[in-house]
């Protein structure tokens, strides 16, 4: 039974680890988006925009998500929180 001790921390810790590689996933597909814009003149230049805001929406999402799971993950080391 002592297996499960852990098992709501980990889980936490695993599903902001899912958003993280989400945000992940939309980074690099907003950024494929953005090259192919740059080829067609037609793709209206406040998309573009939009698509960079994006990006960096998703970065602060990532750097957020990161350090989030690395705390939880530590939090559940022996040592406890620091």
């Amino acid at each position: 039974m002592q297996a499960r001790v852990f098992a709501a921390e980990y889980l936490l810790a695993g599903c902001v680890g899912m958003v993280e590689l989400l945000a992940r996933i939309g980074q690099a597909l907003l950024l494929k988006e953005m090259v192919e814009s740059f080829s067609d003149l037609s793709v209206p230049t406040w998309a573009v925009f939009m698509y960079a805001l994006g990006m960096f929406l998703l970065g602060v999402i990532v750097a957020f998500a990161h350090q989030h799971f690395f705390y939880r993950v530590d939090c559940v080391a022996p040592h406890g929180c620091a």
